[in-house]
């Protein structure tokens, strides 16, 4: 094998000797696999503190680790990726690979933290009044109803409770070990270099935050107190949480490290798994790897991931490569590659660096998915474990491989716990590859389902599976709301379930139902009984549309014509829209309704004397009030009259056709009545 001149023996060795270290797989620690022995010295957040971002008053808060890096959690809201075009979500996409790109400290790392877990809350429902009632009990009996389902799925169907934690780290060292038995220049170095840190890891924020928040992600910063319960949600099973009192209701103490804080009981590790709790309230994680990266990615891809319905976590480590000066020489030793092999090595390596070249970034990336099996201690692993199954469904989605991790699985949930994406544990864990920025995006966990509106008023499950409420007064624009759907997809009852809501947490509200069949009357009774309801049927006979038309003194009003013309003009259109209604049409047709009011009124003053068999004068005229028949009769007289075409006549007369005679909806436009 040829070398080039440039480079030295000492260079050779060197090199080769890198090549060796990155085949060799590295041995995970012994400790990790002892029984007894407790996971807290594998949890590495100790303190935090607050300090402010960029001199402003917002604070935000930083955890201090035991191997001196700091750290900042910020929680995201999943992507509803149903509701945005593949335009929309490959611009939200390439906002966060920007991101990615600029952040260049070789001392950063980052992690994405896609958490899904069952959610089956039994507490009633924000924004609940306290005043019981029919549809305030109905209310809170569905929402038991749709809790349900996270602790027994029906079919498919799970309710899933889903966040997104981003964390960031700086690793450095540890300032108070690093000023034992200094000087006082030593000292002031060591503040140094600690206020360097913290400058670097607002820096990295800066940059996370405009990355995000251009995505369009809603974000929020991790405080202490969050950061304890997360660890606690990881470290202990569902049925030990759901018996604790003091979970969320006990804040940190200052006094105590926060990884002490994070245990009151035993974690069980062994290589294929860690156990959480005792006996029949025992639950455990099993983990997996990405091994082998897709051959293509779209945008979008990881949402196939919500088809899971067990309780999972979907972790990503990522740190930028600053240095990347090997693709130099494996290109080198590629160049003259003969096998098929090689030859793509080679191009994909001459690719990456043309990428590098245009602003991208190269990253490293291990992907990981931990599978929770509740009420499955770690003996029964083997028999009931859920992970083969999972990833037998999941991978070919993914049109990737997943392996799942037998041999070193509490090393693998250590490196995903919150801020421990370390240099130290992800080298022994061996799953980290490299990925382009652009490329990396794809590959992130950040999809959820619908996320309804911001009021809570509706309880409904969308279709990942997520509780969401829907609100037709938590509008921008105008508070409308369309139920679409065949025979039997549920509509009454959406419609049952919205009005029963509305009275619910409004019971001072007013709701009106207009209902042909009037299948609704048991419902307007029942949840309305404590401000009372009415209903009642729709009239046999519907009023004259052209009542009011005429003054007491048999005087047609001009102020209602235009209206009444605009009336029937709007019906000609609403039902047949392709009709072309135009200045003429409207000209014709109040000439005609006037000639007929006309007409009305000449034969209410006047009336037949058959002694002399003349017209004479009516003492007391009654006037009849017309019918749009009659008004469509009169539409040629008035057409000629204006020396219109005679087509003007003939459409509007098509157009009128529905409502006179025997048409549909004649009843509601050409009755007789006085």
């Amino acid at each position: 094998m040829m070398f080039p001149a440039a480079l030295s023996a000492k260079t050779i060795l060197h090199k080769a000797k890198m090549l060796i270290e990155e085949a060799r797989p590295l041995r995970p620690a012994p400790l990790l696999f002892a029984q007894g022995e407790s996971i807290e010295k594998f949890l590495l957040p100790e303190d935090s503190f607050e300090w402010p971002f960029m001199g402003i008053e917002e604070y935000f808060t930083i955890f201090l680790m035991k191997d001196g890096a700091l750290g900042v959690g910020l929680w995201l809201t999943p992507i509803a990726s149903e509701m945005l075009t593949e335009g929309e979500l490959s611009s939200r996409l390439e906002s966060l690979a920007d991101m990615f790109a600029k952040i260049k400290n070789p001392d950063a790392s980052m992690q994405i933290i896609f958490d899904a877990e069952p959610d089956s809350q039994s507490f009633s429902p924000e924004s609940m009044p306290e005043e019981q009632g029919f549809a305030a009990t109905i209310s809170r009996k569905r929402f038991e109803f749709l809790s349900n389902f996270a602790r027994h799925p029906k079919n498919s169907l799970r309710l899933m409770k889903r966040r997104i934690l981003l964390t960031l780290r700086v690793s450095g060292e540890h300032p108070a070990q690093s000023m034992k038995g200094f000087s006082d220049s030593e000292q002031a170095a060591a503040e140094k270099s600690f206020q360097n840190r913290i400058s670097a890891l607002r820096d990295t924020l800066t940059h996370v935050k405009a990355g995000v928040l251009g995505a369009h992600f809603q974000l929020k910063i991790m405080n202490r107190d969050e950061c304890l319960w997360f660890f606690r949600d990881s470290l202990h099973s569902f049925a030990m949480r759901s018996a604790s009192q003091t979970r969320h209701s006990s804040v940190s103490k200052s006094k105590s490290s926060l990884s002490q804080q994070m245990l009151y009981h035993c974690v069980h590790m062994t290589p294929s798994g860690v156990g959480l709790g005792e006996g029949k309230s025992a639950d455990t994680w099993q983990c997996a790897s990405l091994l082998d990266l897709p051959e293509s990615t779209v945008s979008g891809l990881m949402a196939k991931l919500l088809t899971i319905k067990h309780p999972h976590r979907i972790v990503v480590n990522i740190r930028p490569v600053v240095k990347s000066s090997d693709l130099d020489s494996k290109r080198y030793l590629l160049k003259n590659a003969d096998d098929a092999f090689g030859v793509r090595q080679f191009e994909d390596i001459t690719a990456t660096q043309v990428r590098l070249n245009r602003e991208e970034s190269l990253l490293a990336f291990s992907l990981h998915l931990l599978l929770r099996n509740e009420n499955v201690s770690v003996d029964q692993l083997e028999e009931q474990g859920l992970m083969r199954s999972v990833l037998s469904d999941i991978s070919p989605l993914l049109n990737c491989a997943f392996i799942e991790e037998t041999l070193c699985a509490p090393l693998v949930f250590a490196a995903t716990l919150p801020f421990q994406n370390s240099k130290e544990i992800v080298s022994l864990v061996g799953r980290e590859t490299r990925l382009l920025s652009r490329n990396l995006v794809s590959l992130l966990p950040l999809y959820g389902g619908f996320q309804g509106s911001r009021l809570p008023m509706v309880q409904m499950i969308s279709r990942a599976g997520d509780r969401i409420h829907l609100n037709p007064r938590d509008s921008n624009g105008a508070s409308h709301v369309a139920v679409l759907g065949g025979s039997g997809a549920g509509k009454s009852f959406s419609i049952a379930n919205m009005v029963t809501s509305f009275m619910g947490r409004y019971p001072k509200g007013r709701v009106f139902i207009i209902d042909k069949k009037t299948s609704y009357a048991a419902l307007t009774w029942l949840a309305a009984e404590e401000g009372g309801a009415s209903y009642f049927n729709p009239p046999k006979n519907f009023p004259n549309i052209f009542s009011g038309l005429m003054t007491g003194e048999m005087v047609i009003d001009e102020d209602r014509l235009p209206s009444v013309v605009h009336l029937l003009l709007t019906a000609v259109s609403l039902l047949s829209p392709k009709i072309d209604l135009e200045a003429t049409h409207r000209r014709v047709l109040s000439d005609a309704l006037r000639m007929t009011m006309e007409e009305k009124i000449r034969q209410a003053q006047t009336c037949f004397d058959p002694e002399s068999g003349t017209v004479v004068a009516a003492q007391r005229g009654q006037l009849s009030l017309p019918r749009l028949s009659e008004v469509v009769n009169n539409l040629p007289a008035a057409c000629d009259a204006l020396q219109f075409s005679s087509k003007v006549a003939n459409l509007l007369t098509e157009g009128f056709s529905p409502f006179v005679g025997s048409g549909p909806y004649a009843k509601f436009f050409d009755i007789s009545s006085s």
